[in-house]
């Protein structure tokens, strides 16, 4: 990690802005764009190894990152009423902003919820998918879904999506959610203040699933 960090904070890259384009700091730009995108990441394996690797950058306290902020949950007025996601789309979309540190954090807790409660419950990923269908907003774990593949993915296309990565590879063993268990406990132990902090920003049922998941 600490390698990569400087190769990427001493890397400047083109982007495009309009019709133009500007120099960006390569950390700075990739470590945004990666969280703001990362539950779109299709492809168990894949997925898997971002998910490792965003644990592995949390640990490392590496100041530049705790500096980031980006997008967090989309802000919902509590005035408006229930929104589907086409009338959400139609209307202007406000997010919260918040440390880099604190939304991996918040991507890593909600993996946890997928795989722990809903891998095994076909019928309860089938009336999930029932009342998607009529709008309602869907959680990050749930869009994520089992060890990372996606509820509205075809399991055909998914598959195609590690095709050509060689099952010897050793990341095809490393169970995801002992990883995160381990992730979390050595967080909570060595850096309790940090880690409360980040909790804090989980909703209630999201700490209740971490806290479980902790006692195992």
């Amino acid at each position: 990690v600490p390698q990569a960090m400087e190769l990427m904070a001493n890397t400047t890259i083109e982007v495009p802005q309009g019709n133009a384009t500007v120099t960006a700091n390569a950390l700075e730009r990739i470590m945004t764009v990666w969280l703001e995108y990362q539950e779109f990441f299709r492809g168990s394996y894949r997925t898997k190894i971002c998910l490792l690797a965003l644990a592995k950058i949390v640990l490392s306290n590496d100041a530049r990152i705790a500096s980031l902020s980006v997008k967090g949950d989309l802000r919902v007025d509590i005035n408006e009423g229930r929104m589907t996601r086409s009338s959400r789309c139609k209307s202007e979309a406000v997010y919260q902003s918040i440390p880099w540190t604190v939304r991996a954090f918040q991507i890593l807790a909600r993996t946890v919820d997928d795989t722990s409660e809903c891998a095994d419950d076909e019928d309860e990923w089938s009336n999930e998918d029932d009342s998607s269908a009529d709008g309602e907003e869907m959680l990050l774990s749930d869009m994520i879904g089992d060890d990372g593949r996606g509820i509205y993915d075809d399991g055909d296309e998914e598959e195609g999506m590690d095709e050509g990565i060689c099952e010897s590879d050793p990341f095809f063993k490393v169970d995801l959610q002992t990883e995160l268990q381990q992730f979390f406990g050595l967080l909570a132990s060595t850096e309790a203040a940090k880690f409360q902090h980040y909790f804090n920003h989980l909703n209630p049922e999201e700490q209740r699933i971490l806290r479980d998941s902790l006692r195992k």
